[in-house]
């Protein structure tokens, strides 16, 4: 599997790629809690928390994760995509933490 998105394979310089959907769901591998954001833009969303997430599928990816305080969020915490009228409103990936886990 490769991830990101691309137009060759990485390791065998393949073009025949395809996408495979993806459940949604991951483990937060590490974060960072952001208090001082580079753009002013954000001031009022802070504290922001980026992490690593490992989707199911075992790729990596950075993204935010939404719908918690951020004292809550910790290395192996269970996160899915939240719904879409929720992460609609973000313009990089976001997850929260699972409901039902």
């Amino acid at each position: 599997m490769v991830f990101y998105p691309r137009p060759i394979c990485p390791h065998c310089w393949s073009d025949d790629l395809a996408y495979t959907p993806a459940a949604g769901r991951g483990t937060i591998i590490s974060f960072s809690v952001v208090h001082r954001p580079n753009d002013p833009a954000f001031n009022d969303e802070v504290p922001i928390v980026l992490a690593e997430i490992e989707l199911e599928e075992g790729v990596l990816m950075l993204a935010r994760v939404i719908g918690c305080d951020a004292a809550a969020v910790m290395s192996g915490l269970r996160v899915e995509l939240p719904p879409r009228d929720v992460a609609v409103r973000y313009p990089l990936p976001v997850f929260q933490p699972m409901r039902n886990d």
